[in-house]
């Protein structure tokens, strides 16, 4: 599978345009779960669809530097973009499949 870390850093910039700036050395990553469902695209054809959710932790020199999110690759849904503390990340997260995946006891254990 290779190093996770390097996943993440890549997902994190692909998926949303997220510019980190993260070396491998300052950053952590723990799988808690992951799922694949098949759907039918608009077009005609079928997809599948895998999709792998981390527990991400980083330093506190990444935690404190400033987050850019690339122009192209902006969102309507994402605003902006920070690291949370794992409780703080709790109370924030919009959605309740979201949360209940970061309260899970697997993310917890991540945590360590």
């Amino acid at each position: 599978m290779g190093d996770r870390r390097l996943t993440v850093v890549r997902e994190l910039r692909e998926e949303i345009g997220l510019n980190c700036g993260l070396s491998l050395d300052e950053l952590g990553a723990c799988p808690i779960v992951s799922n694949s469902y098949t759907y039918n695209h608009e077009k005609g054809y079928e997809v599948h669809k895998e999709n792998h959710f981390y527990v991400v932790w980083v330093s506190d020199v990444v935690r404190n530097a400033p987050l850019t999110l690339q122009e192209d690759k902006k969102l309507p849904e994402i605003l902006a973009a920070r690291w949370f503390e794992y409780d703080e990340a709790v109370i924030t997260i919009n959605h309740d499949e979201d949360r209940d995946l970061l309260e899970s006891e697997v993310a917890k254990e991540c945590r360590g």
